[in-house]
C-alpha cells in the first residue's frame, strides 16, 4: 500500500536502494515528524486527505497543511503535493450562514446561524492485490 501513491516508498522497497537504516529487528526507520507521518500513512494506505478543520474555532489548520508540503514532497507522493499546493482542502467545507430579522417583537433584532459541514467524496477507488513471491 506505501508504494502505490509514493515513488519515494516504491523506489525504497523495490530494492533498487541499499536500505541503510534497517534496525537489527528488521524495522527499518523512517526520519519523519510521527505527527505529520500519522496524516501521510492514513493517505498511503486508505487514500484519505489529511483535512484539519474545526469549526467551532480557527477553521483549517493552515500551518499543519504548510508543514505537511515539504513532506509530501520528500516522500514524493504526487496527489498529496496537489491536495496541497493547490489548496483543495478549502473546497471540501462547504459553510452556510443564515441571516434573519426578528420584528414581531416592535424591536429590530438580528438572528443568526451557521452550519459549516464537511463531505468528503472518495471516487474511483479500486482495489487490487498485488502478490510478491520471495526468492
Amino acid at each position: 500500500t506505501l508504494v502505490d501513491r509514493s515513488n519515494y516508498f516504491s523506489a525504497f522497497f523495490s530494492g533498487g536502494w541499499t536500505v541503510k537504516k534497517k534496525q537489527p529487528d528488521g524495522a527499518i526507520l523512517v526520519d519523519a515528524d510521527p505527527d505529520a507521518f500519522t496524516h501521510f500513512l492514513r493517505y498511503l494506505r486508505r487514500g484519505v486527505f489529511p483535512l484539519a478543520y474545526d469549526q467551532k474555532t480557527v477553521g483549517h489548520d493552515f500551518k499543519l497543511y504548510v508543514d505537511l508540503l515539504p513532506d509530501a514532497k520528500y516522500f514524493q507522493i504526487p496527489m498529496l503535493e496537489k491536495w496541497l499546493e493547490d489548496e483543495l482542502y478549502l473546497k471540501s467545507v462547504e459553510h452556510t450562514s443564515i441571516w434573519k430579522r426578528l420584528s414581531d417583537t416592535g424591536l429590530d433584532t438580528e438572528s443568526w446561524s451557521s452550519n459549516p459541514g464537511v463531505q468528503l467524496v472518495k471516487r474511483n477507488t479500486t482495489v487490487a492485490n498485488k502478490y510478491v513471491c520471495p526468492r
